[in-house]
């Protein structure tokens, strides 16, 4: 059937992965995770949400992945790491 949308299940690791166009879904312990097709955590501008359940299965936030880089220094030489500090950050939360 031409120009139906598809979903194509998968698996990344241990864990399932549903493809759901631009997207690729993922269960992460009891939440899922949504990322962009072509980006992930290391990708220079990732694009990636996490949809966060309580213990009843009710959706209680929706969090996105911000990344922080940082340059380490080594004295008196010209040498530089560069180290990336990942993270969830809040940006939705279920109304009460």
């Amino acid at each position: 059937m031409e120009g139906d949308k598809k979903v194509v299940e998968g698996s990344v690791g241990e864990s399932t992965a549903w493809r759901c166009g631009q997207y690729k879904i993922t269960n992460h312990g009891g939440d899922l995770e949504i990322w962009q097709v072509m980006s992930d955590e290391y990708a220079p501008e990732p694009k990636g949400a996490r949809l966060e359940f309580d213990a009843h299965g009710e959706p209680e936030r929706l969090t996105f992945f911000q990344p922080r880089d940082i340059e380490l220094r080594i004295p008196f030489t010209s040498l530089a790491v560069g180290v990336r500090l990942g993270g969830w950050q809040p940006w939705k939360q279920v109304a009460s």
